[in-house]
């Protein structure tokens, strides 16, 4: 008879990672793969290494930043079909595996490669949340559903209160564009630099706000550069699905009444989103999963904006405009947590 082919379990270990550090790898289990990577640029061919190997399941041997970057690769590297992502957390922190679970040691790792060699794959539910959680191309994907939505709404309840079109226009086509370029490099290139250089131009807005918080970027001369800033716009919101330090900090040195920012920024993302779409399809972003998870992120969204309409509409120019500099700031810091950690 013949002997029955064994099923691999794939993983990828760093051992630059803290909890492997100057630690010696110990054999593999029967049916366990091994690949290491040392770097962010080196995961990438690990997964191909692994993809070539045939497993069925990956496991992450490192840090949350091993397991960042991995589950931002997984889908790619693996085409378009990832398989289940465990994590045996072997960082400083661990905060994805103690958030999502993890394998506890050695000894459940070859546990779950003996499950494999039984025919009997791992459930995917965790597998699902952690690329939910951590994968670029699946959160921007799923955020451009009710992004296109939610705004679509926006743009039409404050539709008396839009810019002139000279300005309008150009800005949006410009943004189209952008959006277009950025899906592209969505796909194609690492967030990081993108990431760490949005961050940067959020801090300088809030600096040079605080230091002249009477400045005001008059319409004509917004006029003059929305081409530029709208493609810069659009191409981060295509590759890392955050164009407001662009976009939010450009109207914001304008000083625009409420109702006229939130038109304007408005007609912007539904313009980038009516791009994104098609194009994430066509790239084989747009998955079912991604779909489901989209809508329901929109039936969330939009049960909830009435009550954030209502609260706005109570607030007076100057706290609207220290809302806007605070939630850059918040993204600044979220951006550049996410491009360290990566």
């Amino acid at each position: 008879m013949a002997r029955r082919a064994v099923t691999p379990l794939g993983v990828l270990r760093n051992p630059s990672s803290s909890g492997n550090r100057g630690r010696a790898p110990r054999p593999a289990p029967p049916g366990v793969v091994v690949i290491e990577a040392r770097s962010a640029a080196e995961t990438p061919a690990a997964l191909a290494a692994l993809r070539a190997a045939g497993v069925v399941a990956v496991v992450v041997d490192g840090g949350d930043g091993t397991v960042r970057e991995t589950a931002t690769h997984l889908a790619q590297a693996f085409g378009g079909a990832p398989p289940p992502l465990g994590v045996l957390p072997h960082g400083n922190t661990n905060l994805i595996a103690r958030s999502l679970g993890a394998l506890a040691d050695e000894a459940a790792l070859a546990a779950l490669a003996a499950r494999l060699r039984a025919g009997r794959l791992p459930p995917t539910r965790r597998a699902a949340m952690l690329a939910l959680a951590f994968d670029v191309p699946t959160a921007v994907t799923i955020f451009a559903i009710p992004n296109l939505f939610s705004n679509i709404w926006q743009s039409w309840s404050f539709r008396a209160h839009h810019l002139p079109r000279g300005f309008t226009m150009p800005f949006v086509i410009a943004a189209i564009a952008g959006a277009a370029l950025g899906t592209v490099m969505l796909v194609s290139l690492p967030p990081q630099a993108l990431m760490v250089g949005t961050a940067c131009v959020c801090i300088a807005f809030i600096a040079f706000r605080m230091a002249r918080p009477g400045w005001v970027l008059p319409l004509a001369a917004a006029t003059r550069v929305t081409l530029p800033v709208g493609v810069v716009a659009g191409v981060l919101q295509g590759a890392i699905g955050v164009s407001a330090p662009v976009s939010v900090t450009f109207l914001s040195a304008m000083k625009l009444d409420r109702p006229v920012f939130i038109a304007t920024i408005s007609a912007i993302f539904v313009a980038m989103s009516l791009v994104q779409l098609p194009m994430m399809a066509g790239l084989g972003l747009m998955t079912p999963m991604r779909v489901a998870f989209g809508l329901g992120t929109l039936a969330i969204l939009l049960a909830t904006m009435p009550i954030g309409s209502a609260l706005a509409r109570r607030w007076s120019p100057k706290v609207f405009n220290t809302t806007i500099l605070i939630m850059l700031a918040v993204i600044a810091a979220r951006l550049l947590y996410d491009a360290a950690t990566h």
